[in-house]
Parts: structure tokens; C-alpha cells; sequence
């Protein structure tokens, strides 16, 4: 889940670049390798009580259809582009959708949902099983990272997901997205799996590898 933690499936430029990307992407075939991790909820490493730079007033709640805006130019800040379509997917689903605040204002989010999205379509392979949720996608302000802001989002989003029945999590992340994946793992996140998505004029082919042939 770019940024401190995000799904693998945006774009990373605006305008002729973007542009560019965009019909590189959908044009020529290329091959994208990610990875699936797992959150069992029983083994969640919740965040110690004060950290350097701890932010007594964060406040996390439910996210509403009249936040996508905020969150996106949050998002677009950090040059991470995503169309609205991909939250509209989210709320239409029973989703947990939590954003933190600080002084008003967006600094962070995550969601997940009851299913794989349509717009992820290179995570279609996963199978979640009745109690597993899926982490569609989440994000720090760079501002607030290494605050503690991320453990204590993921902590409130198991919480709500408990409510719901849910025992655990998968997501999927770029391996080369490093601060991603440390922020995973130290909430208790493991790999489990990686996929090999083979991408050609728009259409997406996922393959599942076993541990063995990684």
C-alpha cells in the first residue's frame, strides 16, 4: 500500500509523463513482480505508547465519500495518482475506511475490503477465504512518518475488521517499495507468496509462485 504503504497499481507522474507512462503501460508488455503478505490479527505487534514525535491529538475515525477529495490531494502531493472510481469501489463494498487527523487535517488513511477489487486486478489470484479482508490500499503524509501514525491507523483498522468477523489480512506490495514493507513487517505483517503479473495492451495476466520458485 507508494508512500509508507500502498497498493501497486498507480500512476506515478502527472501531464506528458503521465500521459507517457500510461500508453507505455497499456501498449508494451512488461512484467511486474510483487509480493503478498499476511496479517493474522492475534499476531498484530501493537505500537508502544510513546514514540519519538508522538502525536497526542491524532485522531482516527470512518472515512466518508466526502473525504476522497482531501485524500487524493493528499496523495497528489505526494505524486501518487488515484482515480475516483477506485474509492467509490471501496465504499460500495462493506469496507473499513479509516483516515487520521491531526489539527484538522487528513494525514493518513487505510482501507479494506470484503474482496478484491475490480481495480486490482493483478491481486485477482488471491484467495482470502471467509475471514481474511483485503488491504486495499493506505498512506502517511511523509510528514508524519516514523511518528507512530501508521501502527496506530493499522491498530484501529484491525479493531473494525474484528467487529466485522475478520481474523486477518493480505495485501500486496512492490518489493522495492522498502519503507512499505518494513512498516508492514514491524505490525506483524509476513510475505507469504509473489506474484509475477505480465501486463499487455491493458490486460493483466497475475500468476501465483509457489514458495519453492522463490
Amino acid at each position: 500500500m507508494r508512500g509508507i504503504a500502498d497498493s501497486a497499481d498507480c500512476l506515478r507522474f502527472r501531464g506528458p509523463l503521465g500521459l507517457l507512462q500510461a500508453l507505455s503501460l497499456r501498449l508494451f508488455p512488461h512484467s511486474q513482480r510483487l509480493l503478498v503478505l499476511e496479517l493474522v490479527f492475534a499476531e498484530f505487534a501493537p505500537p508502544p505508547d510513546r514514540v519519538t514525535g508522538y502525536l497526542p491529538d491524532l485522531s482516527i475515525g470512518p472515512a466518508s465519500e466526502d473525504h476522497v477529495a482531501e485524500i487524493r490531494d493528499l496523495l497528489r502531493r505526494h505524486r501518487v495518482w488515484r482515480r475516483r472510481r477506485e474509492f467509490e469501489e471501496v465504499f460500495r463494498q462493506q469496507s473499513s475506511f479509516l483516515v487520521a487527523t491531526n489539527g484538522g487535517r487528513i494525514v493518513a488513511y487505510a482501507c479494506a475490503t470484503p474482496s478484491v477489487p475490480s481495480t486490482h486486478q493483478f491481486a485477482r489470484t488471491i484467495t482470502l477465504g471467509s475471514r481474511c479482508a483485503y488491504g486495499v490500499h493506505a498512506f502517511v503524509d511523509r510528514r508524519y512518518r516514523s511518528r507512530g501514525v501508521y501502527p496506530r491507523l493499522v491498530g484501529a483498522l484491525i479493531g473494525d475488521l474484528r467487529r466485522k468477523g475478520y481474523e486477518r489480512m493480505r495485501l500486496v506490495c512492490e518489493p522495492g517499495n522498502r519503507v512499505a514493507l518494513s512498516s508492514h513487517h514491524r505490525v506483524g505483517m509476513k510475505t507469504i507468496r509473489e506474484l509475477r503479473v505480465l501486463r499487455v495492451a491493458g490486460l493483466v495476466f497475475p500468476r501465483q509462485l509457489s514458495r519453492s520458485a522463490w
